[in-house]
């Protein structure tokens, strides 16, 4: 388990040491899906930053592609 994951458990309290219960796992997965999100919308603020000419295309096709997939994240895991 990487380092951010345990930050993440911790944070479910998974790590507590406690019994868990269904509460604590559902807060885990959407801590997760939750950091997928933002992973992508700071890809997508890098792609912004970098727009150089005759990259537009396809910077504006990255974009729209971080969008749908947000959104497809969103929807899939019900978080919103």
């Amino acid at each position: 388990m990487n380092d951010r994951i345990k930050e993440l458990a911790k944070e479910a309290r998974l790590m507590t040491g406690w019994p868990v219960g269904e509460v604590e796992y559902q807060k885990f997965a959407e801590l997760i899906v939750r950091e997928c999100i933002q992973n992508i919308r700071d890809n997508m603020e890098i792609a912004k930053v970098d727009t150089l000419g005759d990259k537009d295309l396809f910077l504006e096709t990255l974009r729209t592609s971080g969008h749908f997939y947000i959104t497809e994240l969103e929807r899939h895991f019900g978080v919103e």
